[in-house]
């Protein structure tokens, strides 16, 4: 009879690489997206400013 392996923890470099940049991914994105929303505001004002000039 063959024996069944025993179970060993090992790390996989290439699933670490992944993880990590999926993780980066996530936060470069959130940091993105911050920023559009932060400047939406003064984006409308900017174009309300213009609006009122022109009229």
């Amino acid at each position: 009879m063959v024996a069944t392996p025993k179970w060993r923890f090992e790390y996989n470099l290439n699933t670490l690489v992944i993880l990590f940049g999926f993780a980066g991914g996530l936060v470069a994105w959130g940091a993105t997206w911050e920023r559009v929303n932060a400047n939406q505001d003064s984006q409308a004002n900017s174009i309300d400013r213009l609006d009122k000039r022109l009229n």
